[in-house]
């Protein structure tokens, strides 16, 4: 395949998955074909958050724009180096609980219950 066809045929899966409007919408906000993929996988993955590795803090960035479009709601993000904070907990819960995406950042290999 060529670039063209490929994005082309990107577009019309996305087109699939997401709606008009939705596509339309991130071509508008100028979303290269990566972009647009990646925010498809991101707008239908509501049962199981994915889980990004993110240097360049590109996704959150993206993740946050997404959240706004489709949730109308601010991305709830919370710093795990400030897990100690007697708050922390009591913010994710509330998040959780009333249904926002949460953004854990700084996170380790591993998170302790």
């Amino acid at each position: 395949l060529t670039s063209v066809q490929y994005n082309k045929y990107i577009r019309s899966l996305v087109k699939i998955v997401v709606g008009d409007i939705m596509l339309n919408q991130w071509l508008m906000e100028d979303f290269g074909p990566q972009q647009i993929e990646n925010s498809a996988i991101l707008y239908t993955s509501w049962q199981r958050p994915p889980l990004m590795i993110d240097p360049n803090n590109d996704g959150s960035l993206l993740f946050a724009k997404l959240n706004k479009h489709i949730n109308n709601s601010k991305l709830i993000s919370l710093d795990m180096e400030n897990r100690s904070d007697p708050h922390f907990m009591a913010l994710m819960e509330k998040a959780i609980s009333k249904g926002r995406s949460v953004l854990l950042k700084n996170c380790e290999e591993s998170i302790d219950s």
